[in-house]
Formats: structure tokens, C-alpha cells, sequence
């Protein structure tokens, strides 16, 4: 009788190992590209959120009286506060980018203002025929004091009548708008110190239980439920690490830059002459992963 030993079908060790092997390589793949769209797509939302509030920061300006967007002009008197002294259209929370703008005196791209003030300290104050010094005692003819606690010059009885320009940028509020829900909690865009919240209807000011920045989640009361809030805060960031002179976003946050200059539709150029057209910029900040992304948003407004 013949038996038949002969070896039954399978796979080798080997096999196995290859088999393994290539399935690992497609899954690793395929992890790799679902992470970069991943990323991709969260990425693109912060450009759009970094875009809308812009927009929305632009509106801002442009309900504002023409004088008081910057560069902000001011004819030097004392007939409303009696002692020479005018206030930036800033809201004591406003900061300041607190170095000059290197486009300020740029003349090949920039307004070419000279001479500089000496000073570096985030504001230019230019008048018809010169640039103004800034001095910690009493102000003489061409100078001036400023208070940053408060955003006021001090000018000389001398230059009555003369008028300036103010050359300055600031880290503009961000303000968004929603119901409570009975949840209790909203999430605000970006990441802030703490928001400030007002309700809609009475502009009575409401204070949260808690604000996580991690998580940017506001905790209201139970006795909010269904309000109509306007949050408005200035978004958090850390200290400049690539030297453009503004503060660096934190990974969840989006900053943002206001400046302005005087604009010459004939040269459809910026001017350090004043015109009757303002160009302003509202520039946007946002980090992903380590690198700093950014987006400009423009606008002209006439007189």
C-alpha cells in the first residue's frame, strides 16, 4: 500500500515576515498622509479664522472719525483740555508694538521719514517741516512728553496751531459674539489672558466663573444661560523669537498687528505727505507647529 507523504500547502516563515512587512509600509503610509491632511486642515482653519478677524478688525476702523486712525492727525491747541495734550484713540488695554516701524524711514520701500527720532519706542510724532523729539521734562518748541500708561503728548505753547502726525502700531482686541448655552461654556477663537464680557443688550459687563486658555473655554453662571455676549480680549503670545519686532503667537492663539500711513493714489503708493486716503494693514499672526504663519488684510479710507 502507498502512502502519500507529500508536503501540504502554507506559507513559509519568510513569507510571513515579507507579507508583514509591506502591510506595516502601506499602514505607516497611509498614517503619514491622514496626518498631513489632518494637519493641512487645521492649519487652513486658522488662516481663515486669522482672515475674519482682520475683516472684522478693518470694519472697526473704518466707523472711526478719519483723524483718529493712525498716522492720527491733531492740530496742536489748548481749547479742549486746557493744557496741550492729546490722547491716542486707544483704550487703556491697547499694547503697543513698542519699537519703530523700520518702514518708517525706509526710503527705498518705505515713507522715508527723516530724521529718525532717536528713540525706538513705538511712536513717531511728525510735524509739517520736522520730526518732533521726545523729552521727559517740559516740552520747548519741536518736542514733546508721552505717557504710555496713558497714550498722551504733552506739546509746547509754542507750536499752537502747528498740526502733527502720529505714527504708532498696536496688538488689536478681538471680539466675537455668541449666546450662552445651557452647556455654560463658549470657546473663544484663540487663546487669551482672560476675555472680557459684555452683554449685548444692557453693556452690562458679566464675569465668568473660569477661563481655561489651554482649552479656551469661558465658564459662565447658570443665571446667564441664553444671553447675548460680545468676548473681547487680546489674544496671548510670547516673546519675538524671529526678530520682526512683534510678539510671537502662542500655538493656539492669533495676533494681530494694526498700522496705518498716509496713501498717494496718484503714485498708488504710501506717502509720508499727508493725503486725503489712509491705507491701513491689519496684519494677522498664527503659529503651526513651530513655524509663524501670517496674512495681511488692507483697507483705503477717504476723509
Amino acid at each position: 500500500m502507498e502512502i502519500n507523504l507529500s508536503r501540504k500547502e502554507g506559507f513559509t516563515l519568510v513569507e510571513v515576515i515579507v507579507a508583514i512587512a509591506i502591510l506595516a509600509f502601506s499602514v505607516l503610509a497611509t498614517v503619514r498622509i491622514v496626518t498631513a491632511s489632518l494637519s493641512s486642515i487645521l492649519g487652513e482653519g486658522k488662516r481663515v479664522n486669522a482672515h475674519w478677524l482682520g475683516i472684522a478688525c478693518m470694519k472697526r476702523l473704518e466707523g472711526e472719525k478719519w483723524e483718529r486712525i493712525p498716522p492720527e492727525v491733531w492740530i496742536i491747541t489748548d481749547k479742549e483740555t486746557g493744557d496741550f495734550t492729546y490722547r491716542l484713540n486707544l483704550s487703556l488695554s491697547t499694547q503697543l508694538v513698542i519699537r519703530d516701524d523700520p518702514y518708517w524711514y525706509d526710503t527705498t520701500s518705505g515713507l522715508g521719514i527723516s530724521p529718525s527720532d532717536g528713540q525706538d519706542d513705538g511712536v513717531l510724532v511728525v510735524g509739517e517741516r520736522n520730526v518732533f523729539t521726545r523729552v521727559t521734562t517740559s516740552p520747548s518748541s519741536g518736542e514733546y512728553n508721552f505717557d504710555p500708561s496713558t497714550f498722551t503728548f504733552t506739546f509746547s505753547s509754542q507750536d499752537v496751531g502747528k498740526e502733527v502726525h502720529i505714527y504708532y502700531r498696536y496688538y488689536t482686541f478681538i471680539d466675537e459674539g455668541g449666546t450662552i448655552p445651557p452647556s455654560l461654556t463658549l470657546q473663544t477663537v484663540a487663546q487669551a489672558e482672560w476675555p472680557w464680557v459684555e452683554e449685548v443688550h444692557t453693556r452690562s459687563l458679566i464675569t465668568p466663573i473660569s477661563y481655561v486658555s489651554l482649552t479656551r473655554e469661558v465658564s459662565f453662571q447658570s443665571a446667564d444661560v441664553g444671553k447675548c455676549v460680545w468676548i473681547r480680549y487680546l489674544p496671548k503670545w510670547e516673546s519675538d523669537s524671529d526678530g520682526d519686532g512683534y510678539e510671537d503667537p502662542t500655538l493656539g492663539s492669533i495676533v494681530g498687528v494694526v498700522k496705518g500711513a498716509f496713501w498717494d493714489p496718484e503714485k498708488g503708493k504710501d506717502t509720508s505727505l499727508k493725503t486725503q486716503v489712509k491705507h491701513l494693514q491689519v496684519l494677522m499672526f498664527w503659529k503651526e507647529k513651530e513655524l509663524i504663519k501670517d496674512l495681511t488684510e488692507e483697507t483705503y479710507i477717504v476723509r
